[in-house]
Order: C-alpha cells, then sequence, then structure tokens
C-alpha cells in the first residue's frame, strides 16, 4: 500500500500526473504566521514546528511563533498553490470562481478565520460582542471596532491548554473575597455580604446584579488601590510553602502583568485546563483569556475585542463591564463538547457551535496505514494536519499531507485522507 501511494505522490510531485486542476480540486494553502510577542518561541512553538515541517523553512530559534492564520483574513490572506507551482490569494480565487465557495462565501471571503495558536504568556481579559453591540461600537469608534460583525470562537486544545472562561459560582468568590483581605480592599466591605446573599437567593436578576457590581468595582477601582493590594497579596503567597492552583496562577500573572487588575480576575473567573482534543466554545458577552498552551482555533471572521486587563492595548473597561452576560458555572461546564460526524463516526467528531459562522470536525486515521473517505461539504473548507503523514486524494490528484501541510477544499469536493502514520487533522467549514 505504502509503495502505491508513494509511487503517486512522486508521479504528481515530478509533474507527471498528467492531470489538471477543475474547479473541483484541492488546493494546497500557504497560511500566514503571526509573531507576537505573547507567542511560544522558536522549537518551543506548535506553530513553529508546523511551519517547519510543511515549508521546509528554517525558524528561528529566538523568535514568537504565535498564530497560524487560514484563511481570507484581509491583514494576513492565505495563498492556494496551482498547478503551475505560482500562487494566488484565497479571496482572489473564490472571486474568479463563486462556485467554489458554495452558498457561504461573500465577494470572495468565507465567513470564518482557522488558527492554530502557540501561547506563552497569558493574553487580555476579554471578550466579543454580539452582532448587535458590534454593528453599534463600529458606528461609534471604528479606530478600535473596525468591523460591524460578531467573533465567537472555538478553541481546541493540541496540548494540555490553560485559560481564563466564564465567572466562578458566587459561592466560590464570596469565599475568595473573605479569604484575602487584599482583594477585600478593592471591591469594598459589601461585596462578600451582597454575594452570598445572592449566591442564596433563586433570584436570577439579583443574581446577575450582585456579581456585576463586584466585577465593576474591581475593574474601576483606582490604579494605586489595585497595585498595592496585589503586592500585598503577592508577597504573602510567595511566603507559603505550597500555594494552591488558583494561588499559583495570580503569581503567575503578577509575574507578566505586574500590578494589572487582570491579575485579580483569577479570583472570579474559571481556570480551565484543556487536555487535547478537549474544547471551549467563547460565545459573544463572555469573559476569557488564553494563558498556556497549543490550540486549534475557528472564529468569526471579524477583529472585535473588547479588553479590560492584562494588556497594554486600548482598553474598554465600561463597554466590558456592561456587555457581560454574568452567568456563573463551573470550570467543566465551560468544556464545549463534540459530536460524531454521520457520515464516519468512528473517525470523526465534529464541534458544531450555536452559530453559522463555522464548525470544526477533528479527524483521526488511526493507528495502522488505511484510508478514510472526508464528508462532501456543501460548503468550502480548510484543513491541516496537526500530527502524522499522509495524502490527501481528489479525483485528479495525490497531495502530499505531512505534518503543518494546509489545503482549500472548495464546496462539493469528494477528498480522501490515507495515513502513512496515524493522522490528526482539523477541518474548518461552515
Amino acid at each position: 500500500i505504502r509503495l502505491d501511494i508513494w509511487s503517486r505522490v512522486g508521479s504528481c510531485l515530478l509533474g507527471d500526473c498528467g492531470m489538471l486542476y477543475s474547479d473541483k480540486s484541492v488546493y494546497p494553502l500557504q497560511g500566514s504566521v503571526q509573531h507576537y510577542a505573547w507567542g511560544r518561541v522558536g522549537p518551543d512553538s506548535t506553530v513553529a514546528q508546523l511551519y517547519e515541517s510543511s515549508t521546509k523553512n528554517t525558524i528561528k530559534s529566538s523568535e514568537p511563533y504565535a498564530e497560524l492564520w487560514m484563511g481570507t483574513h484581509p491583514k494576513a490572506p492565505s495563498r492556494v498553490v496551482l498547478p503551475d507551482k505560482t500562487t494566488k490569494e484565497l479571496h482572489v480565487l473564490l472571486h474568479e470562481q463563486p462556485d467554489l465557495g458554495g452558498n457561504c462565501c461573500r465577494n470572495g471571503q468565507l465567513p470564518y478565520l482557522f488558527k492554530v495558536l502557540s501561547v506563552n504568556k497569558t493574553l487580555s481579559i476579554q471578550a466579543h460582542p454580539d452582532k448587535t453591540l458590534a454593528e453599534h461600537l463600529h458606528s461609534v469608534d471604528p479606530e478600535h471596532y473596525p468591523d460591524p460583525n460578531h467573533k465567537p470562537e472555538m478553541c481546541i486544545a493540541i496540548t494540555p491548554f490553560e485559560g481564563m472562561c466564564g465567572f466562578r459560582m458566587l459561592d466560590e468568590i464570596a469565599a475568595f473575597i473573605s479569604m484575602y483581605e487584599e482583594l477585600q480592599l478593592v471591591v469594598g466591605d459589601g461585596a462578600i455580604n451582597e454575594i452570598r446573599l445572592a449566591a442564596a437567593s433563586t433570584s436570577a436578576e439579583e443574581k446577575k446584579n450582585a456579581l456585576k457590581n463586584c466585577f465593576q468595582t474591581l475593574m474601576t477601582a483606582e490604579k494605586a488601590v489595585i497595585f498595592s493590594s496585589i503586592e500585598q497579596l503577592k508577597e504573602k503567597l510567595l511566603a507559603k510553602d505550597k500555594p494552591s492552583e488558583t494561588e499559583n496562577y495570580f503569581l503567575r500573572l503578577c509575574q507578566q502583568f505586574p500590578g494589572d487588575v487582570g491579575c485579580l480576575c483569577i479570583f472570579l473567573l474559571n481556570p480551565v485546563l484543556l487536555q487535547p482534543g478537549e474544547a471551549m466554545f467563547l460565545r459573544s458577552n463572555l469573559p476569557h483569556a488564553y494563558m498556556s498552551g497549543d490550540c486549534v482555533e475557528c472564529m468569526a471572521c471579524s477583529d472585535n475585542v473588547v479588553r479590560a486587563g492584562c494588556t497594554p492595548k486600548f482598553k474598554d473597561v465600561n463597554t466590558l463591564v456592561e456587555m457581560l452576560t454574568y452567568d456563573t458555572g463551573t470550570p467543566s461546564e465551560q468544556l464545549f463538547a463534540s459530536h460524531p460526524h454521520p457520515v464516519d463516526p468512528s473517525h470523526i467528531q465534529v464541534f458544531d457551535p450555536p452559530v453559522p459562522d463555522f464548525k470544526v470536525a477533528q479527524i483521526k486515521t488511526g493507528a495502522s496505514a488505511g484510508s478514510i473517505k472526508l464528508p462532501e461539504e456543501s460548503t468550502p473548507s480548510i484543513l491541516i494536519i496537526t500530527l502524522g503523514n499522509g495524502i490527501l486524494n481528489d479525483s485528479h490528484t495525490a497531495h502530499p499531507a505531512p505534518r503543518g501541510a494546509c489545503f482549500f477544499i472548495p464546496a462539493n469536493v469528494s477528498t480522501h485522507l490515507e495515513s502513512i502514520q496515524p493522522i490528526t487533522a482539523y477541518r474548518a467549514y461552515c
């Protein structure tokens, strides 16, 4: 089987396939790497590993490799490889041949942006607006909110992945405020009683109002009070023999963002640890922050981020405070479950969030070499190989698919994925 695979791939690489791409062919895709300062550095970054494996380019050992972008976003549009080995921006191809995009592309633009992230340093405490709020923010402040679209996100762990997501349960927040007088100093004497009363209440409105008041007081406290409280709590915890998990998160944030109010958010937000293959869905108006690890991410194509902590970028505290839903939950409740794909439930799991912009399929070929048929989707998709090695076949060509290889699969195209080594891949579509 392997000799047959390699003979076909070798012929194609040498230009002897005797076939040309048609409108219904797979296109190898070249993504764009972003070198943000928070990214993992050099070979420690999964982004760098995927980039080096697929392109054979040498990575720089001292440079951060934060994100790999795959899609039509104007800031970093991907390019497709044509039969003559020249390249063309994906949005240009979709504009020229709109049937490749099915019914979900407009003016050559995919509704989603697909990424791989390698996080070394906590990203900002943030949330994304829903469409109504995005339209308003864009109209009044287009500099900071450059488009009118919402930005729900799906994060699927490649390696163990840490983040903050959603508010903790009220009784847990009350316990933290009671435990640390430094936190009490920031949120005020009344916060404990209000949170405790709300935790025991059956009124959802009372619960949300108490949590909003507490969070607003924290986020709008005077900088000098915040800085002093953080420093005092930090020194106290550094003197402990065995800080708790939450206390260690706090100390890490203090090291990364000294004196920043975001350090105290760990006592209000859930710490979430995703194992490889587990996911979080970051819906609109949900507070969150990525902290460490590598993941696949898919989002609606937008740049709208409302930030309020752990960042040198523009902070819009008032907007963040007003937009959040103030739902509470446990860390396990922040996980988003997949379901088996009906076409191939043995090899394909689908993460299908309640938004029309995207969904993500996880594909695993199994331990032995073999071939699986990928579902023929009615919308265009992007596929990336995150582990293993194989061949992606369409009706014309056998495409080498080593780790890091990316492909654009037009709507209604039939493909088969053959494994030389066991493969894990992710496919974004809508």
